[in-house]
């Protein structure tokens, strides 16, 4: 596992403790009744599962952003339109933006 915030490292102690198997940099290709099959390292692997949980990071997107502009309506881009990040900065964002509205 590569660089974690704080709340990531207990979320995987935990996974870890409740007998879960975190595995990273794989591709999940089905979810089964019985598990997941999904690739790594150019390898199809299954692992027997209960539950799967994914984390499949974030991209942002503010195509919005040119549309509007081109319409000459004021706007502010915020959240993870700017970057993925958590959502306590979208929150400040959006105030700063209504709140100069």
């Amino acid at each position: 596992v590569g660089k974690l915030t704080a709340h990531g490292y207990w979320l995987h102690k935990r996974i870890k403790e409740a007998g879960g198997r975190l595995v990273c940099n794989a591709r999940v290709l089905r979810i089964e009744d019985d598990g997941v099959v999904f690739e790594k390292d150019g390898e199809e692997l299954f692992e027997p599962a209960a539950t799967v949980i994914t984390a499949l990071g974030a991209a942002s997107n503010n195509e919005l952003e040119e549309v509007i502009k081109r319409m000459n309506i004021p706007c502010m881009v915020a959240g993870d339109a700017v970057n993925p990040r958590r959502f306590i900065e979208a929150i400040h964002e959006g105030y700063r933006a209504g709140k100069g509205i």
